[in-house]
């Protein structure tokens, strides 16, 4: 009755969809894994009525999702390149982050969904499908396997969900990275998150204590 009542249980939280990828990227932490990041754009409601979006900004965890990644990542940050995935995501979560209004130059709230790509069901490139999965069942397959390899690692929760929330902020008004981010110092996945703004052009701009877009 002990050992019951000890066991672990996870709580999954899986979004499936399929969106647009922009910015896809590798990130370089100072103290840390290189990772690969994006953002999702993912497509809901329907043509008849207008297609909206909804953001997800994510980091690649899948084992999966990294070599789609490694043999495509060039192709998709090519200028002008359409990419459109089908994906699994897991850990959703909101985050909060300031910004400066371009226009009204006011520091502002914004908010952003976070997440983990655990899986890539399709990838389609400018219209043409470079990959696609094999397996039937993605979700009760890939991603259990995906979850486990990722629940089984030695880093912490916290370090496992690191996002990337900061280094992908934007301004709410124009759709176009802010020009100011700041970031919380004591937060676990800091150095991942200099390194990803630094990555976007960012730098630290001591007098004001933020980060600016150059």
């Amino acid at each position: 009755m002990s050992n019951q009542e000890n066991k672990t249980v996870y709580f999954d939280l899986h979004a499936t969809g399929v969106g647009y990828i922009n910015r896809a990227r590798e990130v370089s932490p100072e103290n840390g894994d290189t990772f690969f990041a994006c953002d999702i754009s993912a497509m809901r409601g329907n043509t008849d009525k207008g297609v909206k979006y909804t953001k997800f900004s994510v980091r690649v965890v899948g084992n999966k999702a990294k070599e789609v990644f490694t043999q495509h990542l060039q192709a998709m940050q090519q200028k002008d390149a359409k990419v459109i995935v089908s994906f699994v995501i897991g850990d959703i979560q909101p985050a909060s982050y300031s910004y400066v209004d371009k226009i009204s130059k006011e520091t502002k709230a914004g908010c952003s969904i976070d997440g983990r790509l655990i899986a890539i069901k399709s990838l389609k490139i400018n219209g043409e499908i470079v990959f696609k999965q094999d397996r039937k069942n993605v979700v009760e397959g890939e991603v259990a396997e995906e979850d486990q390899e990722v629940k089984t690692d030695t880093t912490t929760e916290t370090e496992q969900v690191s996002s990337v929330t900061d280094a992908s902020k934007v301004d709410v008004a124009t759709g176009e990275l802010a020009q100011e981010v700041t970031l919380d110092p004591m937060a676990k996945d800091f150095n991942e998150r200099k390194a990803e703004l630094k990555e976007l052009g960012y730098a630290w701009n001591s007098e004001k204590k933020v980060w600016a877009l150059k």
